[in-house]
């Protein structure tokens, strides 16, 4: 190789390995906030199943002619109203989890490009 050639090789070896974690690292936080914005639409979904069946159960203990101010009917209803909203709230907190996972996941890989490229400007500058 000439004199040249080397250097010019070790430059796009090197910036190809930083460019590489750069582009894992963006795309991995697009899918960590792609994963957050899933989980913000299936824990609102959640919320409104649980209001529609508390409203049919409502609207079922009414018609049977229960009285809904205090006693078990209430009781049941409340029960059911905050298993709903752990419901959603489990929903949200495993897509944080997975997204914290996935932003870990891009410092990562930022910090492969770096060590990549050091890697390789070692090896091919020997």
């Amino acid at each position: 190789m000439t004199s040249l050639a080397v250097p010019a090789l070790m430059a796009i070896t090197t910036g190809g390995n930083i460019l590489s974690g750069y582009e894992e690292s963006s795309e991995l936080k697009r899918q960590a906030s792609a994963t957050e914005q899933v989980a913000s639409v299936n824990a609102a979904a959640k919320r409104r199943e649980v209001e529609q069946s508390l409203g049919s159960s409502l609207a079922a203990y009414s018609a049977s002619g229960i009285d809904m101010s205090s006693g078990s009917a209430l009781d049941a209803l409340g029960q059911a109203a905050g298993q709903g909203e752990l419901d959603a709230q489990n929903i949200m907190y495993e897509g944080r989890v997975q997204a914290s996972n996935l932003r870990s996941r891009a410092k990562s890989a930022k910090t492969a490009g770096y060590i990549n490229a050091a890697s390789s400007y070692i090896v091919t500058g020997k």
